[in-house]
């Protein structure tokens, strides 16, 4: 994993992605995704993932192979704040850290639900129409991808 230094965030190397997406559990911790839909260059530090262009950071609270632990969050923000200088900080996370909850503008909240597949039972109606739907789905396997997929 890359680390960041006393410089700016390193760009992620194809072994942190990996990691990344073999840790992920939230939509947000899906480099490319965020890299896309931010325009942002994505950086590791330690075992968060965060999203830096211009004047703003997106710093991704939800560490990918630990357990969250509140202080060491806000050590690692206090960091990035410190190396970037952002006028803009965006934090996405479990919970706020104490130093920004002091400095917080705006607040928005998500919540992530997880379906347990193995554990969900499906209704007969429901499946009868999912029968009906695959028999007119076209499923498409390819080794290569098409412009608008390779984006993501």
């Amino acid at each position: 994993m890359t680390t960041m230094g006393t410089s700016d965030p390193f760009p992620l190397t194809p072994v942190d992605e990996r990691y990344a997406l073999t840790q992920a559990y939230v939509p947000e911790q899906i480099p490319s995704l965020m890299a896309t839909i931010s325009h942002a260059t994505a950086f590791l530090i330690e075992d968060y993932l965060g999203f830096a262009k211009d004047n703003w950071v997106i710093f991704v609270g939800y560490p990918l192979g630990t357990q969250f632990s509140a202080s060491r969050c806000d050590e690692l923000v206090a960091h990035i704040l410190e190396l970037r200088c952002p006028d803009y900080l965006w934090f996405i996370g479990p919970e706020i850290p104490p130093s920004l909850a002091r400095s917080c503008i705006v607040r928005q909240s998500d919540h992530y639900l997880r379906l347990d597949l193995a554990q969900t039972t499906i209704k007969t109606s429901l499946q009868r129409e999912v029968n009906q739907a695959s028999r007119t789905l076209t499923v498409e396997h390819s080794a290569h991808s098409r412009p608008n997929t390779s984006r993501l």
